[in-house]
């Protein structure tokens, strides 16, 4: 796949996109997702529960995925993912992950967009349209396009800008035009910060302009999360700084930012991702755990609804109260008795699949009740004898019946520890995740 055969996929993705552009914007007729993205998948997203990442991260991936169905990931140009495109892979098999392209096809490596061409992606062009087109259907009162450009130019004739050394001058103008883009398409209430933008420019406020620099950036995100229906992730203290620069409405929707707060909770309980290394295995684990992990923060993040104002306080003071039950529990002879009882099985892929073969074939009557111990029994003299791999149909059997159980699995343990059942779930998770820092 060469650059020019890169050109061309843009060049057809533009051919595409702008007549419906242009349907849209001269006769007000609505046009779909369906008419504006290619693949299926991305369309269906819009249909679920979906979060929009800042940017591609596998930690945060890991951390958004047990709470959307979907997770729209963008891939700038300069992520590492593209220089090596397998690391996107176990992420985007999942069919929770969508990439979406934040430069056109040619600007990223060749090996990427092969890879990326074989599975749902929102392109370049695809994000831009639907990005502009929410936006200003949401806005509906936009500032000229010329005016602004003129208001640029006339900076750049500023004596405050043209008494600067070349290099310096070429900065300044190069994040005027950051910060131009960021607001691109410019809503009404944009100017104050534009003419905040104007006034740090024509007297040499360099600091303040850096801050209006990351004040633009945000905003950029949050009217992204807002074109594409997404729950907020926009760090805490960037929403502060942005606020003054958002109408009224736009500030109020500010107020819940779910994502951030569902990460804060599961830091606090110790469900923490590494940085680096290969994260595959966590992955799995993740996504084996998703439903529990869900429900357990979910409650958690609800607060009180008679007293919302004290909600991120009952937060810290419930994930405490887990924690000091889980430390309770890890040092606990119940503890150390369970683990000397059962702790040869788990994870036995061979014991398992022995264990179904019994059931199966009618060696044991049942897999769950009394004919449990029989099953075991027979099935783990099957495994030893016949050293069993575990075939495909019965990884998928034991996983469906170990998922089957795994409510029932956390009742019986919180009886048997004498703690609540959301305790024994992130004490589950916490333990798979531990194990698989430690090696396995």
């Amino acid at each position: 796949m060469r650059e020019a055969h890169l050109k061309v996929l843009d060049a057809d993705d533009e051919q595409r996109l702008d007549p419906l552009f242009d349907r849209w914007w001269d006769s007000g007729e609505d046009v779909s997702e369906s008419e504006i993205f290619k693949y299926q998948r991305v369309v269906q997203a819009f249909a679920e529960d979906r979060t929009l990442l800042p940017s591609f991260s596998a930690p945060r991936v890991l951390t958004s995925l047990p709470f959307n169905s979907t997770i729209l990931a963008p891939v700038c140009r300069r992520c590492d993912c593209t220089a090596s495109p397998d690391s996107l892979k176990p992420f985007l098999e999942t069919g929770s992950v969508i990439p979406v392209l934040y430069s056109p096809y040619v600007a990223y490596p060749t090996k990427f967009v092969r890879m990326i061409l074989e599975r749902p992606h929102i392109s370049y062009h695809e994000f831009s349209f639907f990005r502009q087109k929410a936006i200003l259907e949401a806005t509906r009162r936009c500032l000229c396009p010329h005016c602004l450009q003129l208001q640029r130019d006339r900076l750049s004739n500023y004596k405050s800008v043209r008494d600067l050394p070349e290099d310096s001058r070429k900065r300044l103008l190069e994040i005027v035009r950051e910060i131009f883009g960021n607001l691109h398409p410019h809503a009404e209430h944009d100017q104050t910060l534009i003419d905040a933008v104007v006034a740090a420019v024509r007297f040499r406020r360099s600091s303040q302009l850096h801050q209006l620099r990351k004040v633009a950036a945000g905003i950029y995100s949050y009217r992204t999360y807002q074109a594409f229906g997404a729950e907020l992730g926009i760090p805490y203290e960037l929403l502060d700084q942005i606020r003054p620069y958002l109408d009224s409405a736009e500030a109020h929707e500010l107020n819940n930012s779910l994502q951030l707060t569902r990460e804060t909770a599961l830091e606090g309980l110790g469900i923490v991702i590494p940085e680096t290394g290969d994260v595959e295995p966590f992955l799995q684990i993740l996504m084996d755990r998703r439903a529990a992990i869900r429900q357990v923060v979910n409650n958690l993040v609800s607060g009180d609804p008679d007293s919302a104002s004290a909600s991120h306080s009952m937060l810290y003071d419930r994930i405490a109260e887990i924690n000091e039950d889980i430390y309770r529990v890890n040092h606990s002879l119940k503890h150390k008795l369970l683990n000397a009882s059962v702790g040869f099985v788990n994870g036995n892929r061979g014991i398992t699949a022995g264990v179904l073969m019994a059931a199966a074939f009618g060696i044991a009557g049942s897999v769950i009740g009394c004919g449990a111990s029989l099953a075991a029994g027979v099935g783990f003299k099957i495994a030893s004898k016949f050293k069993a791999t575990v075939p495909p149909e019965f990884k998928k059997l034991a996983d469906a019946v170990s998922e089957s159980l795994e409510p029932t699995v956390a009742r019986v343990l919180a009886k048997y520890y004498r703690v609540d059942v959301a305790t024994i779930q992130i004490w589950r998770v916490r333990s798979q995740l531990d194990s698989q820092k430690q090696g396995g």
